[in-house]
Parts: C-alpha cells; sequence; structure tokens
C-alpha cells in the first residue's frame, strides 16, 4: 500500500514537475511564445470576421505581454486598427473567466479607423457581430468579448478617423447637386469629403493623440454603455478640412455606444482659451451637439470652426454649436470681444448651409470695419471700406436681413460719415450690387451721397442726405422709396424734396421721382452741366420717369424775382455729355437771379433744344427759341428769334434776329466752334438812337449835367463871319432898304452850340462778315454814325471800314479806317476828319488828316507800341497848316508814357527859317 502510494506521489511529483516546466517553456520562450501568437492570432481570428495579422509577442505571458504589429481589417482589406506595438498586464483568472481586463497597458503609434459605407453598416458590428448565444440554455458564462476593460491605459501618439456616408442635401436640382459634389470634392467646403464604394463619405480625423485613460470599458453586461475616462489627452482634431483644433488639454468622462458619444464637464484648453463644455456626437452619421463656455476665449483657437476667423483678439463667450447633416448652426451668447480694433458685445447665431443664415443676433459693436466682416463672412460684400459703429438686431442671408438697426455710425474711409436708424428687410446680392428691401424704414442723419453711387455710380454731386424714407421691392425690378422727405447738403448748396420715387440699377437703371422741391438749389444742376453757371433757389413740382440715359422730365419751377421756367422732354443724365430733347417756356425770368454773372432780365418765352453736351467742340444741338416782349437791364426786346444747329464744331445759324426799342440784329450764316471747322457768318446792325444803349458803352452817358461849349475863338471866328456876311448883305439891299424905310439888318452869328456832356444820341449801322471760328477768327465790315453826340462831343457824320484778322491768336492784326465831318471834339471844330490805324501786337501804325475851315490843316503820321509797363509813339512826320503858317517836324520824335509821367524826346516843330518849338523831357502826371 505504501509503495503504492509513493508511486502515485512519485508521478504526481513527475506530472507536477512536467506541468511547471510546460508551462515555463510556453511562456518563457520563443517556442512557447510563438505558440501563443499562434494560438492568440486562431482565437481573435475566430472570434473577428476580418483579418488579423499579429506580428510578434514577447514578455512573460503569465502576466502580461508586448504584442507586435498588430493589424485587424475587414475582409476586403479596409483598416480597423493598426499598432506598432501594444503591452500590458492581465490576469490569468480574468482569462479564464473568459474577461479581458487589462491593466497598464501601452499602445504606441495606434491608427483606429471607424467606418460606415453608404448603405452598410459600421465596420466594427461587421468586424464583430452580436451572436444570439447557443447551446446549453443554462450555460451563462460569457464569452470572450462580452467583457472588455482597460485599467490606466495610455494612447502614443495615435490617430482616430471616422467615415460616415455623405450625400448632398435633399431638395437640389442635378445642376446644383453636381455643382456641390464638384465643390465638396475639390475641397472647397469645409467638410472633409471623399469618394467610397457607393457613394460619398465626410471624414472627422483625431491626429497626434498622447491620452491616458484611468479607465477604458468596452463591454460589460453589468452596464449599458461604454465609458472612456480621461485624465489627460492632446490631439489636434480636424472636423473640417484644415486648419483644426489644437486641444493642448482634455479631461473627461465620456460615455458612448455603437451610435453616439456624450460627455458632461469635460475640460479642455486650447493654446489660448479654456472650455468647460457638454456635448454629443453621433458616431451614426457625424451629427454634434455641444455647448461650451470659453473664458478666456482666443479668436485663433476657433479657426477649425471657420478658417476666416482672425488670427488676434479673443475675449469671453458661450458657445452652442449643432451639426445635423450638412447644416452646421454656431450661436455665440454673452460675447465680450475683440479684434483687429472691434470690439463686440451681445449674441449672434449663424448657420452655415449652402450660404450663411443669421439668427438671435442682438450685438452692440465699435470699430468694426467692413474688411473684417469680409474676411470673416466672405461674399457679405463691401460697400464702401469704412468703420462701424453702433448696435443691431438682425436675422436672415445677407440678401434678405431682417434688421432694426440703432444709432449706427459708419465712417467711410475719406468718404465722410453716415449716421442712420433703420428697421426692416434689406438684402444685398450680386456684382454690382442689387439692393432689395421690405418696408425698409430708415432715418437719415445723415448718409453720404456716396453710398447712393453704390446704386448710380455716374452721379455727378456729392454731399449728404438727411431725412427719412421707406423702401420696398427689388433694385433688380423696382426698388421704391415712400414717404420721402430729403434734404441735401452740398457744400452751400441746399435742397428739400417730398414725395416719392423709385429706382431699377441693372442692366439699363431707370428713376421715377413724383416730388416737390421745396426747395432746390439749382446750381446742383450745374454738376449735370458744367456749362450751366446756374445758381439761386427753385420751388415747384419734378417728375422724372424712364430709363437714366432716356428720362422724361416734366417739372414747373417758381424761380427768384417771380418769374418760371418750365421744362418737358426726354434728358440723358446717364452719358459722359448731358443728352436732352426738350421743350421750355419761361415768364419774367430774371437771368441775374439764376445764373452767375447774369444780366438783370425780364425773359418771356420759349422753344426747343435738342442735342448732347455743352462743350463747343463737341456738342451737338438743334435749337429754335422765339422770346415776346423781355428786358434786358433796362433795355426792351420786343422779339427775339433763333434758329440754329450746332454739330461735329460747326455752328450753322439760319436765323438769329433781335428787335429792340430803336435797334434791330440779324445774323445767318456759319461758324466754327473748334480750331478744326470754320466758317462765315453775315451780321447787320441798325441802331436808331444810341441813348437807348447809354448804360451799355462806357462814357457814353452819366451823371454829368455840364455842358462843353465852343472854344473862345471859334466864336470870335463865328462873330466875324457873320459881320462879313452882314456888311455884304447891307450894301446888297441898300437900295431896297432905302425905298422901303427898311432898318439896317443885325447881325445874325450862328454861334457853335455847348454840347452836354450827358448826353449820348446818334444812330449807327454796321455790317459786315466773321470768318473762322472761336479759337481763331477774321472780322470785317463798314459802319456808319449820323448825328452823334458822345459826352459832350459830336459828329454829323462818321463811316469806318474795319478788318480783324486772326483775332484770338498771336498773330492778330486790325486795321481801321475812319472818316469824319462837322466833328465837335472837346470845343474844337472840324470840317472833316480822316485817319488810319493798324496794328499788330505790340506795334501798330496811325495816320491822322485834319480840316478846320479852307486854310487850316493838321497831319500825322507815325507808329506807336503798347506795353503794360510802358507805351510809346514815334512820330515819323507832324504838319500844322495855320493859315499862312506852317509849322513841320524836321526829323523823327518820340512820345512816351506810362509809370510815372509823360516824356518827349526831341519833338521840334519849326515854321520857316527862324521860327522853332522845342520839347524835350519828363512831364510829371498828378497823382
Amino acid at each position: 500500500m505504501l509503495i503504492r502510494l509513493f508511486r502515485l506521489l512519485v508521478v504526481l511529483s513527475v506530472v507536477a514537475v512536467l506541468g511547471v516546466f510546460g508551462v515555463w517553456l510556453m511562456t518563457n520562450t520563443d517556442f512557447g511564445r510563438e505558440r501563443i501568437r499562434q494560438y492568440a492570432l486562431s482565437a481573435v481570428s475566430g472570434a473577428t470576421h476580418g483579418l488579423v495579422k499579429i506580428d510578434a509577442v514577447h514578455g512573460n505571458l503569465l502576466s502580461g505581454a508586448t504584442f507586435v504589429g498588430v493589424t485587424i481589417a475587414d475582409s476586403a482589406g479596409r483598416p480597423f486598427f493598426k499598432a506598432d506595438s501594444l503591452s500590458g498586464n492581465y490576469g490569468v483568472r480574468e482569462l479564464l473567466g473568459k474577461k479581458i481586463r487589462l491593466s497598464d497597458m501601452v499602445i504606441y503609434h495606434p491608427a483606429i479607423v471607424v467606418e460606415k459605407l453608404p448603405g452598410g453598416q459600421w465596420n466594427y458590428n461587421r468586424l464583430w457581430p452580436q451572436l444570439t448565444q447557443k447551446g446549453n440554455p443554462a450555460d451563462t458564462i460569457p464569452g470572450f468579448g462580452s467583457w472588455i476593460r482597460f485599467d490606466n491605459l495610455r494612447l502614443v501618439n495615435g490617430r482616430v478617423t471616422v467615415l460616415s456616408p455623405w450625400a448632398p442635401r435633399k431638395g437640389l436640382t442635378a445642376r446644383v447637386r453636381d455643382s456641390v459634389l464638384k465643390a465638396a470634392l475639390a475641397g472647397e467646403s469645409r467638410l472633409k469629403i471623399v469618394k467610397a464604394p457607393g457613394g460619398y463619405q465626410k471624414m472627422v480625423a483625431l491626429d497626434s493623440i498622447d491620452a491616458i485613460l484611468p479607465q477604458l470599458r468596452i463591454s460589460d453586461p453589468a452596464f449599458k454603455d461604454r465609458l472612456a475616462d480621461v485624465s489627460a489627452l492632446r490631439m489636434v482634431a480636424y472636423p473640417f478640412q484644415p486648419p483644426g483644433a489644437r486641444v493642448t488639454a482634455l479631461t473627461g468622462r465620456f460615455q458612448f455606444n455603437n451610435d453616439s458619444l456624450w460627455w458632461t464637464g469635460a475640460k479642455a484648453q486650447l493654446p489660448g482659451s479654456k472650455l468647460t463644455a457638454d456635448g454629443m456626437y453621433a458616431l451614426s452619421n457625424g451629427d454634434m451637439r455641444l455647448q461650451a463656455i470659453a473664458n478666456p476665449a482666443s479668436s485663433a483657437d476657433f479657426r477649425w470652426v471657420m478658417p476666416t476667423f482672425p488670427r488676434t483678439g479673443g475675449g469671453k463667450l458661450a458657445l452652442a454649436i449643432m451639426w445635423k447633416g450638412a447644416t452646421q448652426d454656431y450661436v455665440v451668447r454673452d460675447a465680450d470681444f475683440r479684434t483687429e480694433g472691434a470690439h463686440l458685445l451681445g449674441d449672434i447665431g449663424f448657420t452655415l448651409t449652402d450660404t450663411i443664415f443669421f439668427h438671435d443676433a442682438d450685438v452692440r459693436f465699435t470699430g468694426l470695419t467692413f474688411k473684417l466682416i469680409n474676411e470673416v463672412f466672405p461674399g457679405t460684400g463691401t460697400p464702401r471700406p469704412g468703420v462701424l459703429a453702433g448696435s443691431a438686431k438682425f436675422s436672415g442671408t445677407v440678401r434678405r436681413l431682417n434688421v432694426a438697426a440703432s444709432d449706427v455710425i459708419y465712417d467711410a474711409y475719406g468718404r465722410g460719415r453716415n449716421h442712420f436708424i433703420a428697421s426692416g428687410i434689406i438684402g444685398f446680392n450680386g456684382k454690382p450690387t442689387i439692393v432689395s428691401a421690405s418696408n425698409f424704414r430708415v432715418r437719415m442723419l445723415p448718409l453720404q451721397v456716396d453710398l447712393v453711387k453704390l446704386l448710380f455710380p455716374t452721379l455727378p454731386i456729392g454731399g449728404t442726405l438727411s431725412g427719412s424714407a421707406t423702401l420696398n421691392g427689388n433694385g433688380a425690378r423696382q426698388l421704391v422709396a415712400t414717404g420721402l422727405d430729403i434734404v441735401h447738403l452740398d457744400g452751400a448748396n441746399r435742397s428739400r424734396l417730398v414725395g416719392r420715387g423709385s429706382v431699377h440699377t441693372t442692366g439699363r437703371q431707370t428713376l421715377d421721382l413724383d416730388a416737390v422741391a421745396q426747395p432746390v438749389a439749382l446750381a446742383e444742376l450745374t454738376k449735370f452741366a458744367p456749362s450751366l453757371p446756374l445758381k439761386g433757389l427753385a420751388t415747384g413740382p419734378v417728375h422724372a420717369h424712364g430709363p437714366i440715359d432716356a428720362m422724361r422730365v416734366d417739372t414747373r419751377l417758381a424761380l427768384p424775382g417771380g418769374g418760371d421756367f418750365a421744362m418737358s422732354g426726354v434728358v440723358d443724365f446717364k452719358s459722359k455729355e448731358l443728352g436732352y430733347d426738350v421743350a421750355t417756356s419761361a415768364t419774367a425770368l430774371d437771368l441775374n437771379r439764376v445764373m452767375i454773372g447774369g444780366p438783370v432780365t425780364a425773359v418771356t418765352g420759349g422753344g426747343t433744344a435738342r442735342g448732347r453736351g455743352f462743350k463747343p467742340a463737341t456738342m451737338y444741338a438743334d435749337l429754335a427759341f422765339d422770346f415776346g416782349p423781355s428786358s434786358v437791364d433796362t433795355l426792351g426786346v420786343d422779339s427775339l428769334t433763333l434758329r440754329a444747329t450746332l454739330a461735329k464744331g460747326l455752328a450753322t445759324v439760319s436765323r438769329a434776329s433781335v428787335h429792340a426799342s430803336g435797334a434791330r440784329a440779324d445774323v445767318a450764316g456759319a461758324f466754327g466752334l473748334d480750331a478744326r471747322h470754320s466758317g462765315a457768318l453775315t451780321y447787320s446792325v441798325a441802331v436808331d438812337s444810341l441813348g437807348t444803349f447809354a448804360r451799355y458803352i462806357p462814357g457814353g452817358a452819366g451823371p454829368d449835367t455840364g455842358v462843353v461849349p465852343a472854344r473862345p475863338r471859334i466864336i470870335a471866328e463865328a462873330l466875324k463871319r457873320a459881320k462879313a456876311d452882314a456888311v455884304a448883305v447891307e450894301k446888297r439891299t441898300e437900295v431896297a432898304r432905302a425905298v422901303s424905310g427898311a432898318p439896317s439888318l443885325r447881325v445874325q452869328v450862328d454861334t457853335p452850340r455847348a454840347i452836354p456832356r450827358g448826353v449820348l444820341a446818334g444812330s449807327l449801322r454796321a455790317a459786315g462778315t466773321i470768318t473762322g471760328s472761336l479759337s481763331r477768327f477774321s472780322l470785317q465790315g463798314t459802319a456808319s454814325g449820323t448825328g452823334l453826340q458822345v459826352r459832350g462831343n459830336a459828329a454829323r457824320h462818321v463811316a469806318a471800314s474795319y478788318v480783324w484778322t486772326d483775332a484770338r491768336t498771336a498773330h492778330s492784326a486790325m486795321r481801321v479806317a475812319l472818316s469824319g465831318d462837322a466833328i465837335s471834339a472837346m470845343g474844337f471844330q472840324f470840317d472833316s476828319l480822316a485817319g488810319e490805324l493798324s496794328y499788330l501786337q505790340p506795334n501798330g501804325t496811325v495816320a491822322l488828316r485834319i480840316t478846320q475851315g479852307n486854310r487850316r490843316n493838321y497831319s500825322l503820321n507815325g507808329d506807336f507800341t503798347l506795353d503794360k509797363a510802358r507805351n510809346e509813339l514815334r512820330l515819323a512826320s507832324v504838319r500844322l497848316d495855320f493859315d499862312s503858317t506852317a509849322w513841320v517836324t524836321p526829323h523823327p520824335s518820340t512820345v512816351r508814357w506810362g509809370g510815372s509821367g509823360v516824356e518827349v524826346v526831341n519833338l521840334e516843330l519849326r515854321s520857316g527859317a527862324t521860327s522853332r518849338i522845342y520839347a524835350n523831357g519828363l512831364l510829371p502826371t498828378k497823382g
């Protein structure tokens, strides 16, 4: 019995030794590890519907091991898990109970791909399907995979990629859908979209992951959900196209199942931000809900949301993010944010789909530039570079924005300040910008006209607009302004319009305006037609309808001075040169009140004008005007008629005539308006009485009530002639007087009368031609006067012929031949006068011949120079015949004047051999 017992003990001892040796052999030798690798590979592969690879196993397999080159892929070879190595400790007891509990596990360079193909299921569900247990119903022992837990798990430089099915949102047309797909695959959308079998996938990646997880519970029958307890994590997350979110620290408890991941109170740090967040991420489709409080919050840390966020600045905010399908919604609450000189306070929400939709916006702002707005929200447009301050509530898209803006100031750089209050719906679309509105009420406090030039870029006026208006419609069709009450200030010009108007700003721009000027500054019209120097104010109705380049205008304006002006027709305000086809009329129009430098008038009449532009060289105009009884200053005009065509640098006047009190002027022909064209005009002027034009002739008339009497010698000679005539008559009538007893004859003296200085009288006639153009012309003609009386001088008859060539050029030359009879000048009486004058700047010649009675003649010949500083007359010859005595100049002499006085140089008159008059020297002048 003892021997048997001993033998049993020996056998048992041998078995025990062999067992220990076997365990050691299997767990501590390469042979054993290879056997374990094959066994583990077979076991995992048997539980996995895919491909599993383990390159090597190292370490003591009783308590732990290191697995090298671990790879898991689905049956099609699509990757799920890959790691350079993973090592950790495990308990044999748990393994015997089919539980996987690993501790102090370290996974180096893990790469996990969680994927769901379009129309398929998640890859982990395909790899490890949930099987219904078969066999003995009483067998309640779980199998491998039913209980998996990691304690103190560490991930080193890992990467997790989530690929979920994606398709363009429903409701798109085929063309738009193709456009969305093309943009998404080209990386032009925020989502990272890739092609996949059967369709497309959205990619979310977590890169450069370094993490410590005190607990990672993958499965446990005692718990419904899985758990990841994160005590430290850093990574770069790419939920969209780069840039990514650089997370420097993350802690929290994250629960998840096959479909979703959710967390509460997680804390995250980014380079310049600290966040506390709750949220949920749907693994099945990539949807996400996140609510976070960031304090501080750096703008640069949120560029992963929108790459257009500023790189500088920050503050604090509460952030809510909702991703659902292709729609992303962001809401910022209680923000206090500063960036790039701007300070923003309040709330703002926006939804990103194919466009940007704003909601829940209630913000206060200062220093906000359109440059910053356009950088953050590309495509919103920049009306004018500038900076904004104020407060606003708004919602909608840029194309249809419901706005309540309070006390907004917009300083456009270099273009003035705009101040306004507005409410209603307004939209901006396209380039050039098209404005649309619905009950958009705006108060201008004021606005710069420069903003109106966004709609009408060629508008020539400037200044500011104050007042109010309500806008409705669309500039592409019709944008209507009602309740219009606007004051326009442009420098010293102030205009007010009350009424309604509408515009069409695309294609052929149109304007419809029915308003009343209360009043309008006429000088503003000069901005449209610079050649019209208008001034003053006008009041009355203004109607303008149609395209800007062919607008029908109808207005009747009350003008300063009691006159009025009416115009109707078509005007082209858009072209560089103003175009017009209008009919005008005026009553008692005072040009002095409405035109700079205009004469005092009372013009009544009208006509038609059709043409373009006002510059003589380029304008075209067909003019037909008739005016009735009018006045220019004190000159009464009975009628004025004009028929003329101005075109291609030439003015063709078929008829131009003026009938005034005692005067008539007629012009006909053609005349050049630029240097390349020339023509010939004929003219005739008849003035019955110069007295009518006294105020227009310098020195012609005035307040002087004195007279210019005849010289004493003239009176004495007249008396001598009268006595001689009386003696001769007495001799002839001596016998007759003796028979009749008639008394002796009285001496009748024809004494020259004194001439009043303040009288202008006589008649004039002139006729001739003007040839050339405005830049260079020649004038020739004849003129005559009868019964002339001017400033105490008189002439019974005067005749002249004149030629002026190359006028308005450096070669301008003038020749005048003058003759007259019965002339009284400064009290001297002359029987006749004849003279010739020629002038070519600055030099000229003069020849003068005067006859005084039968025995007195005077003549002068010479040349002269006219200069601003000094004038000079060079006398070639002078001859003075007094009865039987003649005085002549034996040599040339000179007379200079200007500056300090008159200088006579070598002026000498001789009569006979001994009589001599000589002058040489400076004769000072007074003053």
